[in-house]
């Protein structure tokens, strides 16, 4: 209790006022010819949200929040996004157990692929406990790449892939930077593997109608977010994910661009955000398909083990399309409330959903 308050009066008495001022010289501008918010406006609302109600300016910002109507005591924002979860599964049965599961990723595959779904084979498990091999001596001999991944963890945490070229293996972290030659590749599947246990898998491609889009680049995401019947259960969004690769973007430059729920249609405006406007026009390629491909079988995998083996008030399940068609890549129980909030531009708490 003391910490908090001691966190309260920094916030209120220093970091809000700071943060208030920072965020007004960087996007005051741009609001005022977006909205007509003056600049003494957005101060005020700035006050009255940021230090009455501790909301980052950032935040208040990235969602657009001085549009007429927006509410933002509505919103979930980051800092609150576990508690959020936390809350919401209270009281589930067996709840910690379904939370585990979908932290191990070996064990998810096998519950999921028993259930039908198709997921990723895994070519090597490697536990924390034992000395990690040469990665190169694990190297498919057909020529393909690997993926590396922890077995437990989120938001991609060390993820890597490694491709067999003529001059050697190359590699690339999940934000595109590059890991420029053998030495940074082993370095890294050091780390990983001395973090905690790792798992190998083979590397995914594009399916033909996105890989136009993105012929050397990684593969494409696809997020799914359903509810459970007892939380107004189906889907609740679902977004394609794609990494700006623009030479001058910064790393973790994502761009989402929403997928009809009902059709799969693929919608050309993105998900708006802090993202600067030129990675989103260069985010987007004329080749994407109108329809994301086996989006039936995505959707129905979804709420099938949704409904079969889970309780949880929502989950958020990761997909690529290869050329072989659909395959599930991990559930997320904590995933972040930012893009779907952005998207249907209303707050998780208006309705207690």
């Amino acid at each position: 209790m003391a910490l908090e308050f001691l966190g309260w009066l920094r916030w209120t008495f220093y970091f809000g006022w700071k943060e208030i001022f920072l965020c007004m010289w960087a996007y005051s501008k741009q609001q005022r010819e977006l909205t007509g918010h003056s600049g003494f406006a957005q101060f005020c609302f700035l006050c009255r949200y940021s230090i009455g109600w501790c909301i980052s300016p950032a935040s208040i910002y990235h969602f657009g929040l001085f549009t007429q109507g927006a509410e933002p005591l509505s919103y979930v924002f980051t800092p609150e996004v576990a508690g959020f979860h936390k809350i919401k599964n209270a009281g589930h049965t067996g709840q910690q157990q379904e939370l585990d599961l979908l932290a191990d990723k070996t064990k998810f595959a096998q519950v999921a692929a028993n259930k039908g779904a198709p997921t990723v084979a895994t070519l090597l498990a490697q536990p924390r406990t034992k000395e990690p091999p040469f990665l190169e001596d694990i190297m498919p001999t057909n020529g393909e790449g690997v993926f590396c991944k922890l077995r437990k963890a989120s938001s991609g945490k060390g993820s890597f892939s490694v491709t067999q070229t003529a001059a050697g293996l190359s590699g690339q972290k999940l934000n595109g930077t590059a890991l420029a030659d053998r030495a940074a590749i082993q370095a890294a599947w050091e780390r990983m593997c001395h973090h905690g246990d790792a798992i190998v898998q083979p590397l995914l491609q594009n399916h033909p109608s996105l890989a136009a889009s993105s012929p050397d680049g990684p593969v494409f995401t696809i997020r799914v977010i359903t509810r459970h019947k007892a939380h107004k259960g189906g889907i609740a969004g679902a977004f394609l994910e794609c990494l700006a690769t623009d030479q001058n973007a910064l790393p973790n430059n994502y761009v989402f661009f929403p997928v009809d729920i009902l059709t799969g249609a693929i919608c050309k405006q993105p998900v708006s955000g802090s993202v600067a406007s030129n990675i989103v026009e260069e985010a987007f390629d004329p080749c994407f398909p109108k329809v994301l491909p086996y989006w039936d079988e995505i959707r129905r995998i979804c709420l099938k083990l949704h409904t079969e083996e889970f309780t949880l008030w929502s989950i958020a399940w990761d997909w690529c399309v290869t050329p072989e068609g659909p395959v599930l890549l991990e559930g997320n129980s904590s995933w972040d409330t930012s893009t779907l909030q952005q998207y249907s531009q209303e707050g998780l708490l208006k309705y207690n959903s």
